[in-house]
């Protein structure tokens, strides 16, 4: 928190559960804020990003004279290991298949197959993907602040594809929320 010129910034946590945010939660200079309504734009949990967090609190904004901003929504990539073929099915962004990934030979080659199957679903899911050319690393990003789930069905898949999701499961990033005032 800081405070220049009359002014309050308070940076955010990142959301990690799965509940939205219910009415009467939060109060700001004595308001209440209502209940996170569903996005639009989230595939998982969509009461829970910053999208609908910021919307609720910019609801009472008028009376409370605190605002709020989403910021991206980012996801850190690990390292490549492996580079097996991957099959269609075997990773989701946001509930989306990538689709089939042939056998890489390096780790930048296999990061760069993911990255490009993610950025070719761009427009369906709102993620966009970059690659770390010397670890194979793919960092994920939704520059709206909407939630990021990323779903695999192989417990190699973090050390296969550089997302840094491995298991049989789906992780949901959620965006940083910043009020003002």
């Amino acid at each position: 928190e800081w405070i220049a010129a009359g002014r309050v910034e308070v940076n955010g946590v990142v959301i990690t559960s799965a509940v939205g945010l219910i009415a009467g939660d939060i109060s700001i200079n004595g308001y209440q804020i209502g209940a996170a309504a569903t996005d639009g734009v989230s595939n998982n949990t969509a009461t829970t990003s910053g999208i609908a967090v910021a919307a609720a609190i910019n609801a009472i904004s008028g009376n409370s004279n605190v605002s709020a901003t989403v910021s991206a929504t980012a996801v850190a990539g690990t390292t490549v290991t492996t580079f097996t073929a991957m099959a269609a099915g075997d990773i989701l962004i946001n509930g989306v298949d990538i689709g089939a990934i042939a056998t890489a030979t390096t780790a930048a080659g296999r990061g760069g197959q993911v990255a490009a199957a993610i950025n070719a679903k761009t427009a369906q899911t709102g993620v966009t993907a970059t690659v770390n050319t010397s670890t194979g690393a793919v960092a994920l990003a939704a520059a709206d602040g909407r939630n990021i789930d990323v779903t695999t069905k192989a417990t190699s898949l973090a050390i296969n594809t550089g997302l840094g999701s491995g298991g049989v499961a789906t992780t949901v990033t959620r965006s940083l929320v910043t009020l003002t005032s």
